[in-house]
C-alpha cells in the first residue's frame, strides 16, 4: 500500500466502524423497546378496563368484561405479533443492504486510489449508513418487491402467450418441441 491508499483505507474503515457502533446501539434500542412495550401494556390496559366495568358488581357486567378482555387480548396479541414481524423484516432488510454496500467498500479498499478514490469510498460509506436506516430498508424492500413483480408479469405474459417478442416466440417454440 502506498501512503494515499493507507490514508484512504483508514478514513473509510474508521467511518464504517463509527456507523457500526451507531447501528448496534439502534438495534439494541429497537429490540429493547419491542420487549418492554407492546403486548403487556395492552393487556394491562384491557384488564384495568374490565375491572372498572365490573366494579358495579352485576353478573352481566362481569361476563361482558371477561368477553371484552378475551377479545381485546387476542386482538392485541395479533397486532403485537404483526408489528414484531414487520420490525424483523425491516431489520433483516437493513442488515442485508448494509452487507451489500460493505462488500462494495471492502472490494474498493483492495483497489488503487485511482480506481477507488476517497470520494467514491466516502459515497459508499454514506450509502452504508443510509442502508441501516428504516427509510433505506423500506426503499430496499420496495425495490425488491418491484423487481419480483416485474419478473412475475414477464413470466405470466410468456406463459399465457401474451408476449410477442422474438425471445418469447423462440422460448415458446423451444418449450413446445416434442420430447421436452
Amino acid at each position: 500500500l502506498n501512503e494515499a491508499e493507507a490514508c484512504r483505507n483508514k478514513l473509510i474503515t474508521s467511518r464504517t466502524y463509527a456507523i457500526d457502533i451507531q447501528f448496534s446501539a439502534f438495534e439494541e434500542d429497537l429490540f429493547r423497546q419491542a420487549r418492554e412495550a407492546g403486548f403487556g401494556a395492552t393487556v394491562t390496559t384491557l384488564g384495568l378496563t374490565a375491572a372498572g366495568a365490573v366494579a358495579g358488581g352485576a353478573t352481566t357486567q362481569l361476563l361482558s368484561a371477561i368477553a371484552a378482555g378475551i377479545t381485546g387480548s387476542r386482538a392485541a396479541f395479533e397486532r403485537e405479533v404483526l408489528a414484531e414481524r414487520t420490525v424483523l423484516a425491516i431489520h433483516t432488510s437493513m442488515r442485508a443492504n448494509r452487507m451489500i454496500v460493505l462488500a462494495r467498500i471492502r472490494l474498493g479498499l483492495t483497489q488503487s486510489v485511482s480506481q477507488y478514490p476517497l470520494a467514491a469510498g466516502l459515497t459508499d460509506v454514506e450509502d452504508y449508513y443510509f442502508q441501516g436506516t428504516v427509510l433505506g430498508a423500506l426503499i430496499g424492500i420496495t425495490k425488491a418487491v418491484g423487481v419480483k413483480a416485474e419478473e412475475a408479469e414477464r413470466g405470466l405474459a410468456i406463459a399465457t402467450g401474451l408476449s410477442q417478442s422474438d425471445a418469447a416466440r423462440a422460448l415458446r417454440a423451444y418449450a413446445n418441441e416434442p420430447g421436452l
